[in-house]
């Protein structure tokens, strides 16, 4: 049988839990209102870089369930992140794009 919380911390949890509603905010942010403005793409990616590099040990070592899915669930939401902000044209560009190209301001 695999043990989900064994000897779990609860401030741990907490936090790990903080940090998950953090990306979810940052992703709800970006496809509500369509505009990257306020989030760092670069801040994004330097976080990515040392998820990476920390949760290296996911390859090697078998921890628990839950440690293995928070690993997963922050390096894809970090991901998830990037993408919106580097492959989907946010709307604030566009606007720019129409007020200083089609405009001739």
């Amino acid at each position: 049988m695999i043990i989900l919380f064994a000897k779990m911390n609860i401030i741990r949890l907490i936090a790990d839990l903080l940090h998950l509603f953090s990306f979810f905010i940052i992703i709800a942010k970006l496809l509500r209102f369509k505009s990257c403005v306020g989030v760092s793409c670069k801040t994004q990616e330097v976080y990515l870089v040392v998820f990476l590099l920390r949760y290296m040990d996911l390859f090697m070592y078998f921890v628990s369930v839950y440690n293995t899915t928070m690993k997963v669930l922050f390096i894809a939401a970090t991901i998830y992140t990037i993408y919106l902000m580097r492959v989907q044209n946010p709307i604030s560009s566009v606007i720019l794009f129409f007020i200083f190209c089609i405009l001739d301001l």
